[in-house]
């Protein structure tokens, strides 16, 4: 054991400049890995919407419960539009959409929950809708489709009738190059992820040597 925590510390730092070779293989291994991860997936196009959510002021809600429900409702649609139901009237529109996915129910499931992400910002309901597609022109598609879905037949899940009113605000944007797989986020994890796990292999041989 050490007689100062200082002491220690220095120790540690001299020891970890005798071993660096681990440390610079241990992060070589990740980046590796984190480009491999990045080269067998399909590169994929992105396509966002928003949608906006309105809902009737009822008089004898307050601002902050009004504010609450719509946070709800957002939330509620989000969830929906991941669903079975939301995406067989996604396929069964009247637009040519040319993404295939698997017969089997379970695989066609996560299959479509890869294809759209959501998120909703609670202080404006607005819905954001993005989809993603290898094919540029198909992302977009899907991402308006998606949106024009949502605004005409979203009462079937939303349940309020009239008093509620779901329109898309922007027309989709799409990006001019692949964002998924993120090329940067899977090199810059490998990098963290291999020095963390070089430090840890560092440290276990430091306190195996010193702690007899």
């Amino acid at each position: 054991m050490f007689d100062h925590p200082k002491s220690g510390i220095n120790n540690f730092l001299s020891f970890i400049k005798g071993k660096k070779i681990i440390l610079i293989f241990s992060v070589v291994i990740f980046l590796l890995l984190g480009f491999l991860l990045t080269i067998i997936k399909p590169l994929e196009y992105s396509s966002k919407v928003s949608v906006l959510i309105i809902q009737k002021i009822n008089p004898n809600l307050d601002a902050y419960t009004a504010a609450r429900a719509a946070e709800k409702l957002g939330k509620n649609l989000s969830s929906v539009i991941y669903t079975t139901s939301f995406f067989d009237k996604v396929r069964h529109s009247n637009f040519d959409l040319k993404f295939n996915l698997p017969t089997s129910e379970r695989q066609r499931r996560q299959a479509w929950q890869r294809k759209i992400s959501t998120s909703i910002n609670p202080d404006t309901s607005i819905l954001e809708i993005t989809a993603y597609d290898k094919d540029k022109k198909e992302a977009e598609k899907l991402a308006q489709v998606i949106a024009y879905v949502l605004a005409t037949e979203g009462q079937e899940y939303h349940g309020g009738g009239d008093d509620i009113v779901i329109k898309p605000v922007n027309t989709a944007l799409t990006s001019n190059y692949p964002t998924r797989p993120n090329l940067l986020v899977n090199i810059g994890g490998g990098l963290i992820l291999g020095f963390v796990f070089g430090i840890l292999i560092i440290f276990w041989q430091f306190n195996k040597k010193f702690n007899k």
